[in-house]
């Protein structure tokens, strides 16, 4: 997120003084925080507050305020390992840590990555999944729709955490790191999983609830490997988000030449898993919370 002008200083100050009442000390009055609302409502600092109003509701009614601190469901960690983004001992990202699933879910993958936001280098997360592969319809054929929200609920306020962490040690003045670059393999998404009402629901609900909740913390996504049955989904996606997210997914087909070049722009080939032309070892996966080991897995279902 670029530094903000003067008018945007303003207009903090009053959006602050607005919402006050539910903003908790620390991170939740920073300035940075705040100008990620009312950006989102384009300077509209009434549409800001009833967004993060609406937001700050939504997070006590599921219990999203303490879900750093909550049990990891066992079973979509094995389905939807993860690790996350240590740090320095500069209190920066660490160089990346990534985790890869079964065939049957997804993968993601945190690094750190340099890139040039106002002539100032700054390290952002990389969030991947192998959302191609995700079978949505055994979520929800099995019941585990709120358990699988939770769970990626969980993974996104654990990058906001590292990003936060990213910014220790910076001065106020310095550029505060808040966004991320995604990079979505739609690689194996099929028309089954297409006509699936519900496995569709359950996307676009997750697509509007970062939109809603997370407003303003992606720099840019890559949706790479879309099959010519994309359009079709895509054309469903993008109503639930705002033009500013939409406009920032650039959607590329099977032809690695015309993604490749433009993800390593952003990410250094040694912090690329080979699928997307890049040098990376070996990935590991997080079985655990604050754990990462090497899990072999058969791409069987845990009962």
């Amino acid at each position: 997120m670029s530094f903000h002008s003067d008018q945007e200083k303003q207009l903090i100050t009053k959006f602050r003084s607005r919402v006050f009442d539910i903003l908790k000390p620390g991170e939740d009055r920073s300035d940075q925080f705040l100008l990620r609302w009312i950006r989102a409502q384009d300077g509209n600092i009434e549409k800001a507050e009833l967004m993060i109003r609406k937001s700050f509701d939504w997070r006590r009614e599921y219990g999203f305020d303490d879900i750093l601190y909550q049990a990891i469901d066992p079973v979509l960690m094995h389905l939807c390992p993860y690790s996350m983004l240590g740090l320095d001992t500069l209190g920066h990202p660490g160089k990346w840590h990534a985790t890869q699933s079964s065939d049957y879910f997804s993968k993601l993958i945190v690094m750190r990555v340099v890139q040039n936001a106002d002539e100032l280098l700054s390290e952002v997360a990389v969030v991947s999944f192998s959302i191609g592969r995700w079978d949505l319809a055994r979520i929800v054929n099995e019941g585990r729709e709120v358990e699988f929200v939770t769970h990626y609920t969980q993974l996104f306020e654990k990058a906001m955490e590292r990003i936060r962490d990213s910014n220790k040690g910076r001065k106020p003045w310095e550029f505060q790191n808040t966004q991320f670059t995604a990079i979505a393999d739609w690689a194996g998404y099929s028309y089954q999983q297409l006509v699936n009402f519900k496995a569709v629901q359950l996307m676009l609900k997750l697509a509007s609830s970062f939109d809603s909740h997370y407003p303003e913390t992606l720099y840019k996504a890559f949706y790479i490997n879309c099959p010519a049955i994309f359009p079709r989904l895509f054309a469903m996606l993008k109503p639930v988000m705002r033009d500013k997210t939409v406009a920032r997914i650039k959607v590329y087909g099977t032809n690695r030449q015309e993604w490749e070049g433009k993800i390593k722009r952003l990410v250094h080939s040694n912090q690329l898993p080979p699928e997307y032309g890049g040098t990376a070892g070996p990935v590991s996966l997080s079985a655990a919370q604050g754990q990462t080991t090497t899990l072999t897995t058969t791409g069987a279902y845990p009962q």
